[in-house]
């Protein structure tokens, strides 16, 4: 592999850069497959989910060798929302790591998103050490949760409805609590909600329900994962959203109905989260922590996004 990928470097040509294009999902599959180890299902349904106009790709010759795509996001600070762009499928074909391919489509992406008109510019990175010298640094922390359902609480009982295929009212409420927390993103295109946060692509069991105010006081969106050499399986929230302590424990509650074969829920929240105030002592683990990294693309567009005068 070594010497192939010394080969490569002694007689590649200059890249192409361009946007992608439907012809190159096959190729883009491949590399994605290689590169994150990507499940069969998420390869299957490029098509479905995937918009080409956002991605960057590097070509040489017929041979796609690197992407990068960039979603248009709001990330909202002090109570305003940030035009942010959310950087993911950062992959390069093996046989041109250390060429600069990676670096050099970072690049584009970066400047082709502050050129759209965005301040802001952030992702979870695989190696830290990479995007730092690009620019980026640590900002931000995924955490996820982790509660057996039997520990969860049986009341009190309110009735909820299911969220409509678009989303409806969520967007409302989780803007509600993007508004008073610093951080938190959202997507701008209409895919973010139905695609992103519902699931609709998936093959999992999955769901999302809200409580009945028109603004709803709290909502979830989860899918049913199988657990690894056990039985059952573990309901996986891609949102768990509550303004009051009521709605909070009726969607523990909720949750709790799961309990003749499902085994755990696991959610993302802050590193001090409050469900955890409304469960049993010790109850609760940490699953995993994964820190973000952003940096600013346009510092003008950054003040005055936040509302700092001239």
């Amino acid at each position: 592999m070594w010497l192939d990928a010394l080969r490569v470097r002694a007689t590649m040509r200059p890249l192409t850069f361009r946007e992608a294009e439907r012809d190159d999902f096959d190729a883009m599959g491949r590399l994605w497959r290689t590169a994150f180890n990507a499940p069969q299902r998420s390869i299957d349904t490029i098509a479905e989910r995937i918009r080409p106009h956002r991605i960057l790709v590097a070509t040489d010759g017929d041979r796609l060798v690197a992407t990068a795509q960039g979603f248009p996001l709001r990330q909202w600070f002090g109570g305003r929302p940030v035009p942010t762009v959310g950087i993911a499928s950062v992959a390069t074909d093996p046989l041109y790591r250390g060429t600069g391919a990676g670096s050099d489509i970072m690049e584009r992406i970066l400047i082709r998103s502050r050129d759209e008109g965005h301040a802001l510019a952030t992702l979870y990175p695989a190696t830290v050490r990479f995007y730092r010298q690009l620019g980026f640094e640590l900002g931000g922390t995924y955490t996820r949760y982790r509660v057996a359902i039997p520990a969860l609480p049986a009341g009190p009982a309110v009735e909820l409805a299911d969220v409509p295929d678009d989303g409806g009212p969520i967007a409302a409420s989780y803007a509600r609590l993007a508004e008073r927390e610093s951080g938190l993103m959202e997507g701008v295109d209409d895919d973010w909600w139905p695609w992103r946060v519902l699931g609709r692509w998936s093959t999992d069991a999955h769901g999302a329900v809200m409580t009945g105010e028109e603004i709803p006081d709290g909502y979830t969106a989860w899918s049913q994962e199988s657990l690894p050499n056990k039985w059952g399986y573990r309901i996986s929230c891609t949102h768990l959203v509550a303004h009051t302590r009521d709605a909070a424990l009726a969607l523990l509650a909720f949750f709790r109905r799961f309990k003749g074969v499902g085994r755990e829920v696991v959610w993302q929240g802050p590193p001090v989260e409050p469900f955890v105030t409304l469960l049993p002592e010790d109850s609760t683990t940490t699953l995993s922590n994964f820190r973000s990294m952003s940096r600013i693309l346009d510092v003008p567009a950054a003040f005055e996004s936040r509302g700092y005068p001239d």
